[in-house]
């Protein structure tokens, strides 16, 4: 099975204008703004939350991926192993998901601003807005662990 190993480093920013000079100045190279819409669910027989996982349906422009997260392994970095794959229409993976006893523990809504910079092949510098929403329920813990997390 293969695995991809996501790495993130995730600062605050309150100023996007001035981040996008800088990384213009750079050479950054602007590739896309998109939309996204991220379902977080729990596992019916442990909480994520305590384990450090993370089970996200995303929906970004009409196209929907599952996403399995594992732990972190950097306190520095969010390092962790990621399995994602396409999933087809959002409604119906989240029916299934819903059906198997998996529970919605929260909804991001980000608008993100891609850039790619200089030979880096995987690599890509993302500003994300995070004013368009921010609903969660009230489960086991999500709320800090997100918060945190996003840094918000």
């Amino acid at each position: 099975m293969d695995e991809l190993l996501e790495i993130e480093i995730k600062c605050y920013c309150d100023d996007h204008d001035r981040v996008k000079s800088l990384l213009a100045a750079a050479g950054a190279q602007f590739v896309e703004t998109r939309t996204e819409r991220d379902l977080y669910f729990n596992h019916p027989s442990r909480n994520f939350a305590e384990t450090d996982e993370a089970l996200r349906l995303r929906e970004v422009n009409s196209k929907c991926r599952i996403t399995y997260k594992g732990p972190k392994l950097s306190k520095t970095t969010k390092a962790r192993i990621e399995h994602e794959t396409d999933t087809g229409d959002y409604n119906t993976m989240k029916s299934i998901l819903l059906s198997l006893g998996f529970v919605e523990s929260g909804i991001i809504e980000k608008e993100r601003y891609m850039y790619s910079y200089q030979e880096w092949r995987y690599q890509s510098i993302t500003l994300t807005a995070w004013e368009h929403s921010w609903r969660l329920k009230k489960q086991a813990g999500w709320r800090t662990t997100l918060k945190r997390n996003c840094l918000i």
